[in-house]
Order: structure tokens, then sequence, then C-alpha cells
């Protein structure tokens, strides 16, 4: 049932896994996606040293993989970036302090967990990937994205990544497209060794 922010007046439905205690707290999840911009409220954090390819001592991120400067990072992020949509979903916490505007009710499903990210349009090898996961006890790789097709190649490659790493879970989106009715499944959400996650309104 929705319920309604008295200062707000935004809509929200109770966070049944959150009210439990589950928050991601001691969790990191592995986000491979466009840039996140470091910068928004969901990560900022005004008390920490930026950097990338290196450990942070940060509130969200433990690691950003970049190939460039933090310069440079500032200058290619976009207003729009989908990896910062799929990041603050995940684990997105605010820093406002004030809660008149309702910033609060849009933190992430796991608001207390920490992130490690890959840029996808540098998108590194499975083997790369995973020993950055294993140096910080990742075990959740989110993939909000696909081949938009079916491709031998990379249905192989995670099928054998995700075989030969049983420590990660590699979490594909089943496709957003709609396009071909309800064939939207492109690879690798194909592969039989990760799990595709789509949502469905009605049939």
């Amino acid at each position: 049932e929705y319920k309604k922010d008295e200062k707000s007046g935004i809509l929200y439905i109770n966070r049944y896994l959150n009210e439990k205690g589950f928050t991601g707290k001691g969790q990191i999840v592995t986000v491979v996606d466009s840039l996140v911009d470091f910068h928004h409220a969901m990560f900022n954090d005004d008390n920490a040293t930026f950097d990338v390819k290196t450990h942070l001592n940060h509130r969200k991120f433990v690691y950003y993989d970049y190939l460039g400067s933090v310069e440079s990072l500032e200058d290619e992020i976009g207003e729009d970036e989908h990896g910062t949509h799929v990041a603050g979903t995940i684990a997105g916490e605010t820093t406002c302090e004030s809660n008149e505007q309702g910033f609060n009710l849009f933190n992430g499903n796991a608001p207390k967990a920490k992130l490690i990210f890959f840029n996808i349009n540098t998108l590194p090898i499975i083997d790369s990937e995973v020993a950055i996961m294993d140096q910080f006890k990742s075990r959740i790789s989110s993939n909000s994205w696909d081949y938009n097709q079916y491709s031998d190649s990379g249905n192989f490659e995670y099928g054998q990544g995700a075989y030969q790493n049983p420590q990660v879970v590699f979490i594909f989106a089943a496709g957003n497209e709609y396009t071909n009715g309800n064939f939207t499944v492109d690879d690798p959400s194909g592969s039989k060794n990760v799990i595709s996650v789509g949502a469905i309104d009605d049939l």
C-alpha cells in the first residue's frame, strides 16, 4: 500500500527489508555501467579524497575504475548517466540533511552498502573484474545492460566466467527495449550461469 510522506507529499511504500535490518551494511556491490557521478548527493563525500584506480576510504566507493584523471572524469560525466541511476538504485544514500523535500525516500535498496565501479565503455575482461572484486570481497556484479542482440561470444564469456568464479553472482538486465514483443532477453542475459532480472506489468 502506498503512503504519503507528510512533509514532502511524496507517495512511497514501506521498505520491508530495510525495516528488518537488511540495509546492505558491510556489503560491497560491483556496478558495471556508464559513469557514476560521484558528486551526486547519493554518493558525495566531502570528508574523503576521491581518486580512480586505487583503494578509496570513501563513504560510498571503495574502488572506481576509470582510464584517465579525476579531472577528465568530471568533464566526461553527463547529467543523465545511466550508471548514476543504477548505482543510486542499488546503494545510494543522500547527504541532504533536510528531509523536508523527501530526498531520503529516494535512497537505494541497500543504502548502507558500498560500491566498486567499472566503466562499461572500457569494460575489463572478467578475470580483471573478479580480481578487484575478490580484493574487496565483493560478491555481486550488477550489469544493467546487454548487447542488444544475441552474442555467442558474450554468452560464453559470462557463462564461463560465472562458472569459474562461483563466489560471484553476475546479475544482468533482461532488456529494456521491448521492441520485439516478449523477446527482449539479449545476451549475455541468456548465459546459463548468470541471473537475468526483468520486470513485467501485464502479459
